[in-house]
């Protein structure tokens, strides 16, 4: 196991965007970016209260636990819904309407990229935790 660099946990429920089509487009793109701005947020808290000086692309293993009211039936799922999490651990993207800049979506640049080829290793589990749901992120040196 490496040196832990940082260990959040971030409180929400977790759902999978991609199982059903009973909610609107806008309804997914807002719950994916609340997500993304949450862990955005408590990171760069973290990250101030405890110094953090992070070398983005240093290789680093980035454990996400997710506890669930019940579990996902697949790591598809699971990855899915972490999906706007993992977004926000990188560096801010630019967001575009109708080809102009209108803004950025939040990142803390903790890794560089999120590429199969970035050299960082991403470990997903999920747990059932109804007292405490939401995301445990652990980011490890390699």
């Amino acid at each position: 196991m490496g040196t832990s660099l940082l260990s959040v946990f971030i409180p929400g429920k977790l759902r999978n965007p991609d199982n059903g089509s009973h909610r609107h487009w806008s309804a997914v793109a807002r719950e994916r970016a609340d997500w993304r701005r949450h862990t955005f947020e408590t990171v760069r808290v973290e990250g101030l209260l405890s110094r953090l000086v992070v070398d983005a692309p240093i290789p680093k293993r980035i454990r996400f636990r997710a506890h669930l009211w019940s579990l996902f039936d697949s790591d598809d799922g699971l990855r899915s819904a972490l999906k706007s999490v993992k977004d926000a651990l990188g560096p801010s993207t630019p967001i575009y309407r109708k080809g102009r800049l209108v803004g950025h979506a939040p990142g803390v640049h903790v890794i560089h990229s999120d590429a199969p080829g970035c050299g960082h290793e991403f470990i997903y589990a999920q747990i059932i935790d109804r007292a405490h749901r939401g995301v445990e992120i652990l980011v490890e040196a390699l």
